[in-house]
C-alpha cells in the first residue's frame, strides 16, 4: 500500500475512534449519577442572595470557615463550606482545613503568604469523612462553629499536597 493511502486510512481510523470516544464520554456524563444530587423534592426554593447548594432536600448557602467561626451568618442557618480538606478525625470530631491567602502590602513579594485555616466540628456519627478527603461540608451554624448535617466527598488529597 502506498504511504499516502496508509496515512489516509490511519487518519480515518483515528477520526472514527475519536468520535466514538467522545460519544462514550458524553453518554457517561448523562448516565453516571451525580453524588450530590438531591434524592427528594426540595422543601423550599433556593435562598435569595446566596450561592446555594442542594443537599438532602435542603438548600445550604455557601460560607467560609472564618465566617462560621465568627458567627457571621447567625445561628441555626444552613451553610456549606466548599472544597475543604479533612486534616484530622477523632471519635468525637472532624477538623477541616484550607489554604487561604493572607494580605500582602503593595510593593512586597508575597509568594509564601498562604496560611492553613482550620475548623473543628463535633461529629460522632459513624459516617464521617477521613483525613485527606476533600469535601463540601454541610451543616447548621451555632456560635463559633456548625453542627454537621453531612458531606459530599469531592476527591482525596492530603492537605500537605493540596
Amino acid at each position: 500500500m502506498p504511504m499516502a493511502g496508509l496515512l489516509a486510512q490511519i487518519s480515518r481510523l483515528a477520526t472514527t475512534f475519536a468520535g466514538a470516544l467522545i460519544g462514550v464520554v458524553a453518554a457517561m456524563v448523562f448516565l453516571v449519577p451525580v453524588p450530590w444530587a438531591s434524592a427528594g423534592p426540595t422543601t423550599e426554593p433556593s435562598p435569595a442572595g446566596c450561592n446555594a447548594l442542594l443537599f438532602g432536600g435542603q438548600w445550604y448557602c455557601s460560607g467560609t470557615m472564618a465566617g462560621v467561626k465568627a458567627t457571621a451568618y447567625g445561628t441555626g442557618k444552613r451553610v456549606v463550606i466548599k472544597s475543604v480538606t479533612v486534616t484530622a478525625r477523632s471519635t468525637t470530631s472532624v477538623t477541616v482545613g484550607a489554604w487561604v491567602a493572607q494580605s500582602c502590602q503593595p510593593g512586597n513579594y508575597c509568594g509564601a503568604t498562604l496560611k492553613l485555616e482550620t475548623l473543628t466540628v463535633t461529629w460522632t456519627a459513624a459516617d464521617r469523612p477521613g483525613p485527606g478527603d476533600v469535601i463540601n461540608l454541610f451543616g447548621a451554624t451555632r456560635t463559633g462553629s456548625l453542627t454537621p448535617a453531612g458531606y459530599q466527598k469531592l476527591a482525596y488529597c492530603p492537605i500537605e499536597w493540596c
